[in-house]
């Protein structure tokens, strides 16, 4: 394994193996933080997804958008932020998997 490439702060690492390569992302959104329930229970996790059966879909009106001056009036500070409401729409499930009880 090696690192491959840092896109918007985001580490890729590539296996290779004599049937192919694997990108590997850490999704920090299943690491335990805290208190977070969700986060314990996912955070032995991990997935394979193959990218090309997968299709990035998005409620109507939902897609990432910039709101911006959002902070209270008469903050000393700009504040931004970026919504959306999106998903993933897989198919071919017996080309994907889930691997439990990863630690490390």
């Amino acid at each position: 394994m090696f690192p491959k490439d840092k896109t918007y702060g985001i580490a890729i690492t590539q296996y290779l193996s004599p049937h192919g390569s694997i990108n590997l992302i850490k999704d920090v959104e299943l690491e335990y933080r805290g208190s977070v329930a969700y986060s314990t229970y996912y955070g032995g996790y991990a997935y394979a997804m193959e990218l090309e059966d997968c299709i990035y879909r998005y409620l109507q009106g939902r897609d990432v958008q910039m709101e911006t001056d959002i902070q209270h009036p008469g903050d000393d500070s700009y504040k931004d932020q970026y919504i959306c409401e999106v998903g993933i729409e897989v198919h071919n499930e017996s080309k994907h998997g889930r691997l439990t009880g990863v630690t490390g």
